[in-house]
């Protein structure tokens, strides 16, 4: 039965939502523990967490948030760091409108999602994510530069919340490698657990 041998969390009060996929059983063996994070936004990321996170020697961080949810919120991230914007929504005028609305004004987001139409807006963003143009350049570039021998360093990728758009990323990864389908699951919805609270 596949299993998680180890608490994967990486606990920062500024970055939630941050685990290591290393540990994760796959066709080969394991994903490599410290080479590969994620989590969600890292524009607070402070202190203490600014310092663990350069412990880690995460050299290249992979943004997939749209411009709007970037704009005025930028990771905030050691010197030394790489970012790669990978903007995975930017082909869908429509998500990119409900991200304005949800950052500016999340009253008046709440009664576009109310009725049902949340669970169809989810639906269709979704699909979005194997299937608009940006989503397919997005994620080829992250694995195309994941993969380059010349980068160095752990790197770690996020969206806003490190559910959707990271949890895509997340889950098309471990699959690429041959990880067990529960085992890939599990990590998904591990973010219930990580980010609700």
């Amino acid at each position: 039965m596949p299993t998680h041998p180890l608490d994967r969390r990486v606990l920062l009060k500024t970055a939630p939502n941050f685990r290591d996929l290393g540990g994760i059983p796959v066709a080969d063996g394991t994903v490599r523990a410290g080479a590969l994070y994620r989590s969600a936004t890292l524009a607070k990321l402070d202190g203490d967490d600014l310092a663990a996170v350069a412990d880690l020697d995460v050299r290249t961080v992979y943004d997939l948030r749209t411009a709007a949810e970037r704009d005025g919120a930028l990771d905030n991230l050691p010197d030394s760091t790489r970012t790669v914007w990978l903007d995975v929504l930017a082909d869908n005028a429509q998500n990119a409108a409900a991200t304005g609305l949800l950052m500016t004004d999340p009253v008046a987001y709440a009664e576009t999602i109310s009725d049902g139409r949340g669970i169809a807006q989810m639906e269709e963003a979704n699909r979005n994510f194997v299937s608009l143009p940006s989503a397919l350049d997005a994620y080829r570039t992250f694995y195309l530069d994941l993969i380059d021998e010349k980068r160095t360093g752990a790197a770690l990728f996020h969206c806003t919340t490190g559910k959707d758009r990271t949890g895509w990323a997340a889950t098309s990864f471990l699959l690429l490698l041959g990880a067990d389908e529960a085992d890939v699951r599990a990590d998904y919805l591990e973010t219930n657990t990580d980010l609700a609270p």
